[in-house]
């Protein structure tokens, strides 16, 4: 049986095919957006501008773009930055069961902090005491939504896009405090404020971009959708282990979107990327880091055969920009001078 996500998925990619079936251009651009194929438009941007070398800084799946040009085109890497790295060698479902446990991670790392760094905190310092209030939330938000002013219902799945937009950036936690004080008193201002910003929705209710579209066109190619039940059941049982405290188990019917996508899965396989012959890169990686996990970037930096792991002891989402003078100056010197640390500088 089909639970009311799994439909809406459906019901998209109904739309997208009508789509498909009324555009040719669409019809003819989906099965190449992939990442190997950007890859390739990439190197003919660079030859198009006359540069001989791609100077190139990548931000999460910024990242998969850089580290694959590395591996296809190892003459033509100049000075170039990953941030926020991924690992290539791991499937579809381990990028999300790492991300489940790392928003799981960054939401006690959250709790840990929160009664000592705010007066207003709505939590106790009390871990599983915390964990179990938010838990609840999602319990009582499954079983009765609450309506917006705009009438749009906020249930655990608008919660958790809320919540998770937060977890980005430790500069965002007191919009936590806001979104689980005002869920606890049946309010839905906070929440959707983060959902729609995660979303890119304007507050006219138009949609500012498409990029969560484009993902699941790139990962439906990029990816072999698994089919097995027993696989299906056991990844579920493994989803739910990882964060008990926000995954609610669904039924194990394996990624319906992918599986009903017009175009499948030609990627080059799950394999480790070497970039053999290639001149030396920096690989950015963060240790609190919910949506690239910091263990993503130091296998990446392992396997790439030129790269430099440059770690950042913090949290949030990628580190260059953030404000820390120890990456900033890392990555600058970089760039700008060539200069590549003899070892982890350890931000």
């Amino acid at each position: 049986a089909y639970d009311a996500a799994h439909v809406q998925r459906l019901q998209f990619i109904r739309r997208c095919r009508a789509l498909d079936m009324t555009l040719d251009e669409v019809r003819a651009l989906l099965q190449f957006i992939d990442t190997q194929s950007t890859v390739k438009d990439l190197d003919m941007l660079r030859a198009v501008v006359g540069d001989e070398k791609l100077n190139y800084l990548g931000y999460s799946y910024g990242s998969d773009i850089g580290s694959y040009y590395v591996e296809n085109f190892p003459d033509k890497v100049g000075r170039l930055v990953v941030d926020g790295a991924t690992d290539s060698s791991i499937s579809v479902f381990e990028v999300g069961l790492t991300q489940t446990a790392g928003f799981q991670l960054a939401l006690e790392n959250y709790l840990a902090a929160c009664p000592e760094m705010f007066d207003d905190c709505p939590f106790t310092g009390d871990k599983a005491a915390d964990l179990a209030t938010i838990r609840g939330l999602y319990d009582r938000y499954d079983a009765s939504p609450v309506a917006a002013a705009d009438g749009r219902l906020m249930d655990a799945g608008v919660l958790d896009i809320a919540m998770s937009m937060a977890l980005y950036s430790q500069d965002y936690w007191p919009y936590l405090n806001d979104l689980f004080s005002e869920a606890i008193a049946g309010e839905t201002e906070t929440a959707f404020w983060l959902a729609d910003f995660y979303y890119s929705r304007d507050v006219d209710g138009t949609y500012i971009d498409n990029s969560l579209e484009a993902f699941i066109a790139i990962y439906c190619v990029d990816y072999p959708v698994e089919t097995d039940p027993t696989v299906l059941a056991e990844q579920e049982r493994l989803l739910q282990e990882a964060s008990p405290t926000t995954y609610r188990p669904s039924p194990p019917i394996g990624d319906t979107t992918c599986a009903n996508w017009p175009y499948k899965y030609i990627g080059p396989g799950i394999t480790e990327l070497t970039g053999a012959g290639a001149p030396p890169i920096l690989v950015v990686s963060t240790t609190g880091d919910p949506a690239t996990p910091y263990e993503w970037g130091v296998a990446l930096a392992d396997q790439l055969e030129s790269a430099q792991l440059v770690t950042f002891n913090g949290e949030g989402h990628t580190a260059y920009g953030q404000g820390n003078a120890c990456i900033i100056s890392t990555v600058d010197n970089y760039f700008l001078k060539g200069v590549v640390p003899e070892s982890d500088p350890n931000c």
